[in-house]
């Protein structure tokens, strides 16, 4: 008679990737002194390894492989213990064991909006991240800032359909212009982890200023009457690319874009700019591609 007992795949009898890459041990029962063959089967058939051993005098028997013998994947693998007595009779015993070295995790998707970017109004707001792993697997989602440090970090378990999400609370994500690290940290049920990392950018500030207004200093200058014919120009400085728009106080405005230089100029004519002897105010507001926005 021969029976296999057990091996070390640990509580839940599933070989994990950490435990296939150790020492695998079969163990079982055997009449003293019987010589035992324990031999080893991938989910095709194929041998994995074959190792003889003899029953001890207390009918019992160990069989070990080396390190990574089980290949990785996630399939059954098949032991036969063939149990030969000293009067040559012979008994096999054969049983299959679940082999799990696999898992996944990905970041699919977030709230920044359909350009990725959070602006400023997005970081004010939950910060939400989703993606997939293996069903029922706990992830740990970590948020890293510009120079490492951490901003927060999520755990969540993945649905039967194999989808996470997670939610960071508000301003979680500091203002500036950075790129945030999202690590992902999946684990599954047979202890399997799997890393997955991406970058999402952040972009909470831009700027604008009026420089000059038809040629002099803005809040310096007077715009005489042949000026003021001749339509007045003013020009300033932003973030390129950033949409400018310029509003004369009892008159008109005036919109332009701001220039890989980092430069800006709108022209007004006669009809949008106040006549008489006044002070005019004019102020200036952009709008980024981010779509964060200021005023001057």
């Amino acid at each position: 008679e021969v029976a296999i007992t057990g091996n070390n795949s640990g509580a839940d009898g599933i070989y994990n990737g950490a435990e296939v890459g150790n020492a695998t041990v079969m163990n079982g029962t055997a009449q003293p002194g019987s010589s035992v063959v324990v031999t080893l089967t991938g989910e095709n058939g194929q041998t994995l390894g074959a190792q003889t051993v003899t029953a001890t005098s207390s009918g019992e028997w160990s069989a070990e492989f080396a390190g990574g013998t089980l290949p990785g994947g996630e399939y059954n693998a098949t032991v036969t213990a063939v149990a030969t007595d000293a009067a040559g009779n012979t008994a096999t015993s054969s049983s299959t064991f679940p082999v799990d070295t696999v898992t996944n995790v990905a970041i699919t998707g977030n709230n920044a909006g359909t350009d990725g970017v959070y602006n400023n109004a997005e970081a004010a707001t939950v910060a939400e991240l989703s993606g997939t792993a293996q069903a029922g697997s706990t992830v740990v989602v970590t948020l890293a800032g510009p120079t490492g440090q951490t901003l927060g970090t999520q755990t969540v378990t993945a649905t039967s359909g194999g989808t996470w999400t997670v939610q960071y609370p508000s301003n979680t994500l500091p203002s500036g212009e950075y790129d945030v690290t999202v690590t992902a940290v999946a684990t599954d049920a047979s202890g399997n982890s799997e890393t997955t990392s991406a970058t999402i950018p952040v972009d909470t500030i831009t700027h604008v200023e009026i420089t000059t207004i038809d040629g002099d200093a803005a809040g310096t200058g007077v715009i005489n009457a042949v000026e003021h014919a001749d339509g007045v120009t003013m020009s300033g400085t932003g973030e390129a690319g950033g949409n400018v728009t310029v509003a004369v106080a009892g008159g008109g405005t005036a919109t332009g874009v701001v220039g890989a230089d980092g430069t800006w100029n709108v022209t007004f004519q006669p009809a949008q700019i106040p006549s008489g002897e006044r002070a005019v105010d004019v102020s200036v507001s952009i709008r980024d591609q981010a779509g964060n926005t200021d005023t001057a």
